[in-house]
């Protein structure tokens, strides 16, 4: 089956953290609100890596980030612990804004470079290959460098034993093949 971050049924059927999720995200109707800010849900809970204090991170894409952040304060600014900020993130001004809803913090993050190619899809998109290219026990492996205080894109890099900055290394690697990614695992773990 091939990754779709834009379509999130297959968190409905998934493991009781999607599920929630899932639930959290379309009482919240955000998808809708914030479609024609083109949001993919990114981060750790779509790739089962998540752990307790993981959120839901929504990407999206916007020329004008202060018709952003008022579309996000209409909707969301009366939730519990609404925030918002602007932020240069890559040297690109960037509007996060976070809240909390139904026992999940929400992050949503954007900026005027499309989805796709913001680092948080491009990790996302790399993130899933590997783990599908190496196995699911994999999954425990991250999740238990992330319990050490590691960020997700560190916990490849340590795992994968990835050298350089993870962030940079994980983004040169969204255009490998699949067979140079399992060459890549295989001469790893070889050695």
């Amino acid at each position: 089956m091939k990754f779709l971050p834009k379509n999130i049924d297959y968190l409905r059927i998934g493991n009781k953290r999607q599920s929630d999720a899932y639930l959290a995200i379309n009482e919240l109707n955000i998808f809708n609100i914030l479609e024609k800010f083109n949001p993919i849900l990114a981060g750790t809970i779509p790739l089962e890596i998540d752990i307790d204090s993981s959120d839901l991170d929504l990407i999206c894409e916007s020329s004008d980030l202060l018709e952003f952040q008022s579309t996000l304060k209409f909707y969301f600014g009366n939730m519990d612990s609404f925030d918002t900020y602007i932020p240069k993130v890559r040297d690109i001004p960037t509007i996060v804004a976070t809240f909390k809803f139904y026992n999940f913090t929400f992050e949503i993050f954007c900026q005027s470079v499309p989805v796709e190619n913001q680092f948080a899809v491009i990790h996302l998109k790399i993130e899933e290959r590997l783990l599908r290219l190496s196995g699911d026990h994999v999954k425990e492996k991250i999740r238990n460098l992330k319990k050490q205080g590691m960020k997700t894109e560190l916990a490849f890099a340590t795992y994968f034993k990835i050298k350089g900055d993870p962030y940079e290394e994980l983004a040169k690697m969204a255009d490998y093949t699949d067979q140079q990614l399992i060459d890549m695992i295989d001469k790893i773990f070889q050695s």
